[in-house]
């Protein structure tokens, strides 16, 4: 099983609280999202995880 990506939480200059708190419960809802969409084999991790092919590495 692989780690799940860690969202960005910096908060932007002059950002207050609440939109801080709002945009950390965005991230975090996409976070689920995409953690749902990979559970349910939505997403194929192994090809998203796989750069070789568009790192000039060889063939899978």
């Amino acid at each position: 099983m692989t780690s799940s990506p860690q969202p960005d939480t910096t908060i932007a200059p002059g950002q207050s609280e609440t939109a801080e708190t709002a945009e950390h419960a965005r991230r975090m809802d996409a976070l689920r999202d995409l953690q749902n969409l990979a559970r349910d084999g939505g997403l194929d991790m192994d090809v998203l995880l796989d750069k070789r092919h568009y790192r000039g590495g060889p063939p899978a």
